[in-house]
């Protein structure tokens, strides 16, 4: 677990290999966001959905392209338990094509310009997220809020 702060940015990150296993660290995972998102609304971002994008469920969801990149989102979700937990067991999450955002997408393509960059992006985002191997699991920009269940989840 670390704490990862620069003049542009603060970021939360707990790795797999700091004592956990795999079923613990999923459990940690889901206990977070069942904790911190229960409640609140979020948003859905995915870079290169696949046709088995949770974020297709969701009627409102959007669709859209920048610099042939496809990309679709959804705004102002408030998940159900069930729905975090299929949300923290979900491969696109799992990997990092799928992200949270604890905020309304304002300006999708900030998240495209920011997406390669994403660990160094001065978003205004709360961003939760995966990397691509699922071993480490990030919030960057956290709230005060978002810091006391991360360090209660991840110790």
């Amino acid at each position: 677990m670390s704490v990862i702060n620069t003049n542009k940015f603060v970021s939360l990150e707990a790795n797999t290999e700091d004592t956990f296993n795999n079923t613990l660290w999923h459990e940690a995972i889901s206990g977070f966001l069942i904790d911190y998102l229960a409640n609140k609304k979020v948003s859905l971002f995915e870079l290169k959905p696949t046709k088995h994008s949770i974020i297709n469920e969701y009627d409102s969801h959007q669709k859209i392209k920048f610099n042939g990149h496809p990309a679709i989102y959804i705004n102002s979700l408030i998940l159900s338990v069930d729905e975090i937990k299929t949300l923290a067991a979900d491969e696109d999450f799992y990997l990092g094509h799928l992200i949270i955002l604890t905020s309304e997408i304002i300006n999708p393509r900030e998240l495209f310009n920011s997406w390669a960059y994403l660990k160094l992006a001065g978003s205004s985002y709360e961003i939760i997220t995966q990397d691509s191997d699922g071993k480490y699991f990030h919030i960057h920009n956290p709230t005060v809020e978002a810091e006391n269940h991360f360090y209660k989840h991840f110790k």
